[in-house]
């Protein structure tokens, strides 16, 4: 089950928080800086505010680590501090709690922020001395700093963290600018909890919950077969396949003496005259046809291997498992296959039968205004941003400013991201149409009138597309012209730019 909720993170693709009953205990560092917050309110909202949205990030940190999520859930690389042993148990119900709480933690944070009067005052947070307690443990571990988890979140893979950990300050101030900074992020918090939870996975959970369940109550077939039979036949398979090796390891050596000396020939006749050239090329010919006879005898033999290994594979899969024994090559072949590949097919599955459910317009409706948000506080953020003419350890700097995570803009960054967000909330808005390549010329999907009467996104009828017939219009369509000019500017990484603007 532990395995079926982590893909439930894939699917759903969204930030979890946590339920209060799991994780008690705040680390020293987050909550007595909290504590101390709440007792003189009053000057701090902003500050409040963001120690608050910083704890909803480490619930999810400690929801991926504590449930043994933490390989395939977002962010996986930012929270990399040790799991636990034992992962909590999880149920079909826990992804739809984990949505909820986090909703009610960014409501908390919105609440807070709200009570700023005026300009907030900065404050500065050292991202080496904030720590995130990621396994719970209430104890400080390698790798917890913020700096590792932000650093990552904020470069991805191109994060380099140091190999021995600085003693020296990295220090972060927050300004009135970032206070819009983080109340678009809640925003954008809040409408892909709202998504997820229009969609709630725990329907499809509970059906992979009970079939996990039938497949371990499975019943035994009986091992009915002559093993005596079964063990000559195999007898024999065995010493012809070591024959089979043996006379394949033998030809491949003989056809590889013959390439050597083929490739001596070759040689001889790039420098040879005139007159050696005949004589060396007869001799060339003569081992092209050798390599042509060597090289059939080699697939022969390797032909004959493989049908014979076939055979011995056959015959194995007919004996029952004995405690210590080897598991025969099909047996380890289909292991791998399921470590492997069974996650991903189970949360392709997960996310496709997940859409394919009739969501809460309500829910939907509320991540497009949380949405809509997102977009406004950007609008208020960009601006107060690009005025600013300090330069003192900015969190997202405007082109004329550094900040301490190593991040650089172009001067038109944030101009080209709001392009991006105009576009966006056209789409939302309905005034600008999604294109489909099955539509008739000039039609596109009118995403407002789908939010009005949304229906299952069932994958076969939106890529024929009878399924979006009902909410196809004529209209100007949405392109991707400016996100890709976005991706230009920020040489290629435009999506991990977006994590970090929101």
């Amino acid at each position: 089950m532990t395995r079926l909720v982590s893909c439930a993170a894939i699917a759903a693709a969204f930030v979890l928080s946590d339920v209060s009953s799991v994780f008690a205990q705040d680390p020293a560092s987050l909550s007595d800086r909290i504590d101390a917050l709440r007792a003189a309110p009053a000057p701090n909202y902003f500050e409040l505010g963001m120690m608050l949205g910083l704890r909803s990030v480490e619930k999810l940190g400690q929801a991926q680590q504590a449930y043994g999520w933490n390989p395939v859930a977002p962010f996986s690389g930012a929270f990399a501090a040790a799991q636990r042993e034992t992962p909590l148990p999880t149920k079909p119900e826990t992804v739809r709690e984990l949505s909820a709480a986090l909703l009610a933690d960014l409501e908390e944070v919105r609440a807070t922020l709200e009570q700023v009067d005026g300009e907030p005052d900065p404050f500065v947070v050292d991202l080496r001395e904030l720590w995130f307690d990621l396994n719970g443990n209430g104890t400080r571990d390698g790798r917890e700093e913020a700096e590792m988890v932000l650093g990552q979140i904020v470069q991805g893979w191109r994060f380099q963290p140091p190999d021995v950990p600085s003693q020296e300050p990295l220090e972060v101030r927050f300004d009135a600018a970032d206070l819009y900074w983080l109340t678009a992020y809640t925003h954008a918090l809040s409408g892909m909890a709202n998504i997820v939870l229009a969609f709630d996975p725990e329907p499809v959970l509970s059906r992979l919950e009970a079939g996990e369940a039938l497949v371990a109550e499975a019943p035994t077939k009986a091992y009915d077969f002559d093993f005596d039979a079964l063990e000559k036949e195999l007898s024999v398979l065995v010493s012809q396949a070591k024959a089979s090796k043996e006379r394949l390891v033998s030809l491949d050596r003989e056809w590889r003496g013959v390439r050597v000396q083929l490739n001596g020939v070759d040689k001889q006749i790039a420098a040879a005259s005139d007159v050696e050239r005949p004589v060396l090329e007869a001799e060339q010919a003569q081992l092209r046809k050798r390599l042509q006879e060597a090289q059939a005898l080699v697939n022969e033999a390797r032909q004959e291997e493989l049908a014979l290994r076939d055979e011995i594979d056959a015959i194995e899969a007919k004996f029952p498992p004995t405690a210590g024994s080897k598991p025969s090559a099909n047996a380890m072949l289909a292991a791998r296959t399921r470590e492997t590949y069974k996650p991903i097919v189970t949360a392709l599955y997960l996310l496709l039968e997940t859409l394919d459910q009739k969501p809460d317009a309500e829910r939907l409706q509320a991540a497009r205004e949380h949405l809509l948000e997102v977009i406004a506080f950007n609008r208020l953020y960009w601006p107060a941003i690009a005025a600013e003419t300090d330069n003192d350890r900015e969190w997202i700097p405007n082109a004329n400013q550094t900040g301490p995570l190593g991040i650089v803009l172009e001067p038109r960054a944030g101009e080209s991201w709001l392009k991006v967000l105009d576009d966006a909330e056209a789409v939302l808005q309905g005034r600008l149409l999604i294109p489909h390549p099955l539509l008739p010329d000039g039609m596109g999907i009118d995403l407002d009138a789908y939010l009005a009467d949304p229906v299952p996104l069932d994958l076969t009828g939106w890529i024929q597309g009878i399924s979006a017939y009902p909410y196809a219009a004529r209209g100007p369509w949405v392109t991707d012209s400016y996100w890709r000019a976005f991706g230009n500017m920020v040489q290629g990484r435009a999506g991990l730019h977006a994590v970090y603007f929101n």
